[in-house]
């Protein structure tokens, strides 16, 4: 793997370094698809390893929810979503965006929910999803 990091020192008390890479980078390396994405998304800094599957948040629990965090929408976050008409889903997907999160990834070429895409357009948050997922030619 090899994506194109930056190094940033943070002068605190203790010194904290931090590890950045655009996100232009982590869909590249990781191949994936953009479906929406607000002009520069791809020079948005991801400054957290980690990545999160939002379900507690989509529920409205945000306690201890890292907006750093790249977020996966997967099986189970898909069946969630689905069974909201679409007002309430919308609502629920806004909820998620509007905490700014760097981008949100759909896993297993599931199908885009409506919805989804226009809470997004509304706080520019990028949506992406897992080609290899659906050509299986990882």
């Amino acid at each position: 793997m090899s994506i194109d990091v930056n190094k940033t020192e943070v002068m605190e008390e203790d010194s904290n370094v931090i590890y950045e890479a655009p996100l232009s980078a982590i869909a590249k390396e990781f191949k994936l698809e953009t479906i929406y994405g607000p002009e520069g998304w791809g020079d948005r800094k991801v400054v957290c390893s980690d990545v999160s599957r939002p379900g507690l948040a989509l529920t409205g629990f945000f306690d201890c929810f890292d907006a750093n965090r790249l977020e996966i929408l997967g099986k189970a976050e898909h069946e969630y979503m689905e069974t909201f008409p679409h007002d309430v889903r919308m609502q629920k997907y806004e909820a998620l965006f509007e905490k700014n999160i760097p981008a949100v990834i759909i896993s297993w070429g599931l199908p885009i929910l409506e919805g989804l895409v226009d809470a997004a357009k509304k706080y520019g948050i990028p949506v992406s999803f897992d080609e290899c997922a659906i050509t299986q030619e990882c």
